[in-house]
């Protein structure tokens, strides 16, 4: 080991790191003097040591690197005793590889004044104002102002190369000029990553390099730069990328709920149906349009054929003439509004007839009230009038005089009804179609305690009085009506003000959204989704629920990229989407449905792994680049004013 007391300043030679010059003796012997060189470079003295006069004598001062004091001691005059001849003391490495730096940077200043008054001789020779040609795009945006609209020196002579030459380079302040990013210029992938505050800045000319040519392609990049910063190091896709993940690239529940496996093995399979049964993928997929995403055909091209006819048979039964114990309508209101009924008529004429044959008339006895309907109220009539369906006590006064009312003025009051617990704009979209008189006609006979007996169906589809009900068949896929009263359901249960209201609420929404009983089965195919995860149906009544009407667009996935276009056209479609996409039969794909919860979801194919990418995309066959598949930066773009 080491001894760390052998550098003590009693037990070392003469040591001066950082100065320029070093003693003679040293150089020639290794035996440097204890005075050593002057800052001049000339000798530092003849004597070992300048004794000190202490008391009445001097005292021999020679340091203990020397051997200590001498044994002759000084001379009475109070010189050394011990004399030696001068040396020439020599520079030091450092003072030499001083001298050669400053001789460097005077031909380096000496070359650029040189060649800034070369003038330009047109033929192309690559200089130190001339490092090469730009890439085409560059060369464009460029030309008017030439080498300043990147480098800001160029124009200003000697001087501003000299500030240049001594000063960083800060090349990203003229790229941004030109280029936009989404995020921060100088940070990587131009993003603010959560708990990776440590990461450096970057530049442009770390990655991107001019002056290669017109056609250089200056954005591209290696694997080996992309690793230079990365963690996880993966020199080629085949060996060291991670594999994708348990759930690519199916992490998301399909807007629609379409289950492959029972479609395919049990739907189609089906002597009923075979013949509509599709020719696999392209049937139903668009691989015309294919890019990142391959979308479905609409409903009439890919699900009509089978669902069409089943849509207007689940009807909407917005109100309905409930179970009444008394009835509290007065008859004269109602012949005031309505006019008699044809029983009442028929019972008018054969009274005339007997008064005109001279025959005895009875007075007509009133006969005791029984309902006309055993029903309760509607899911939708309990929530607009506000009452609880179970109690005829509590909502007969309210619903019979909804009743006159539509008996006096048709829908009115209905659509009143509905703005009271919306806004004034619903009833246009929920009662849409609905006849005034058809609205009428209905309450007539309900007040008289008679059931309605429609002119004609509403073959077609639309709003209709049967007996005790008004309905509303669908007219087929997306009916605008069922979509509205969907909507005003889920709307409802998420505004509710107080428990009652809010139970209401939920048993209207619960009921429209009932797969098996809702209007027009919309839900069937449809997900539901709530914001964030619910126990099964059981979501709380002020949730907000979301139907997926549309599909949505591809998940933005800002750093990576994938064209399904070329696969297709060197796959083939059909057969070639099976290649990546393989069906999972075990899979409870229906289940995910269940649930309001999104995230629960279950596909019905397997996941791809990185092994299916690999049998093209590996050394020697197609690109594996990590650009092929990658972005570096976010939501790059040009700024107006470059126009």
């Amino acid at each position: 080991m080491i001894d760390p007391e052998r550098f003590r300043h009693d037990r070392s030679a003469y040591e001066r790191p950082t100065f320029p010059y070093r003693c003679g003796r040293a150089a020639l012997w290794g035996k440097p003097c204890a005075r050593g060189p002057n800052i001049d470079g000339t000798c530092g003295g003849t004597t070992e040591c300048a004794p000190f006069f202490k008391d009445d004598r001097y005292e021999c001062r020679r340091p203990r690197t020397a051997g200590g004091p001498c044994a002759e001691g000084p001379l009475p005059d109070g010189t050394c005793s011990q004399q030696q001849p001068p040396c020439v003391p020599r520079p030091t490495l450092r003072a030499y590889r001083g001298r050669l730096t400053l001789l460097s940077v005077a031909l380096t200043v000496a070359l650029i004044a040189a060649f800034l008054g070369l003038p330009p001789d047109g033929a192309g020779t690559l200089t130190s104002v001339n490092p090469g040609p730009l890439s085409g795009a560059h060369a464009n945006f460029t030309k008017d102002r030439g080498c300043v609209a990147c480098h800001e020196a160029h124009d200003q002579g000697v001087r501003g190369w000299l500030k240049a030459a001594f000063s960083a380079d800060d090349l990203d302040q003229q790229c941004v000029t030109c280029h936009v990013f989404g995020g921060p210029a100088n940070l990587a992938h131009n993003a603010t990553f959560p708990g990776r505050a440590d990461l450096a800045e970057t530049t442009c000319i770390m990655c991107h390099t001019e002056h290669k040519g017109e056609d250089a392609d200056i954005s591209m990049m290696s694997a080996a730069q992309c690793n230079s910063c990365h963690k996880l190091k993966a020199p080629r896709f085949a060996s060291g990328h991670p594999d994708f993940g348990p759930r690519f690239p199916y992490q998301e529940r399909t807007a629609i709920h379409f289950d492959h496996t029972r479609h395919f093995n049990i739907h189609f399979e089906d002597p009923r149906y075979v013949d509509r049964a599709p020719q696999g993928c392209v049937s139903c997929h668009e691989v015309e349009t294919a890019e990142r995403e391959v979308r479905p055909a609409g409903f009439e091209k890919t699900c009509a054929a089978c669902h069409a006819k089943a849509i207007p048979r689940k009807e909407l039964v917005v109100l309905n003439l409930p179970e009444f114990t008394e009835n509290l309508i007065d008859r004269e209101d109602v012949l005031e509004a309505c006019g008699p009924t044809l029983e009442a008529l028929d019972s008018l004429r054969d009274r005339i007839a007997a008064m005109a044959a001279g025959e005895a008339v009875e007075e007509e006895e009133l006969e005791d009230y029984e309902s006309v309907s055993w029903d309760s109220p509607t899911a939708i009539g309990a929530y607009l009038l506000g009452i609880d369906g179970d109690d005829p006590e509590a909502y007969q006064q309210p619903m019979q005089e909804l009743v006159l009312a539509m008996a006096t003025s048709g829908a009115g009051p209905l659509a009143q009804v509905i703005a009271e617990r919306s806004d004034p704009a619903a009833p246009n979209a929920l009662l849409a179609g609905l006849s005034p008189e058809t609205a009428k006609q209905a309450a007539c006979a309900w007040a008289a305690n008679l059931e309605y007996e429609a002119p004609a169906e509403a073959e077609f589809g639309g709003w209709y009085g049967d007996g005790t009900e008004i309905r509303y068949r669908p007219g087929g896929h997306a009916d605008p009506v069922v979509k509205a009263w969907l909507e005003f359901a889920i709307a409802a249960a998420a505004g509710a003000e107080d428990e009652e209201d809010r139970s209401r609420a939920e048993a209207m929404r619960n009921q429209l959204l009932s797969v098996s009983d809702g209007p027009g089965g919309c839900i069937k195919c449809h997900a539901v989704s709530a914001p964030s995860p619910t126990d099964g149906q059981n979501a709380a009544a002020d949730v907000m629920l979301n139907i997926e009407w549309t599909r949505p667009g591809a998940t933005d996935r800002f750093y990576t990229r994938f064209a399904h276009k070329p696969h297709i056209t060197l796959l083939g479609p059909g057969a070639g989407c099976r290649a990546c996409h393989k069906l999972d039969e075990t899979a409870d794909y229906g289940k995910s449905f269940k649930t309001w919860d999104a995230s629960a979801f279950v596909s019905n194919f397997k996941a791809i792994g990185i092994a299916t990418c690999t049998a093209c995309h590996a050394k020697g066959q197609v690109r594996e680049d990590c650009q092929l598949c990658h972005l570096y930066h976010l939501e790059p773009a040009f700024k107006k004013g470059m126009l």
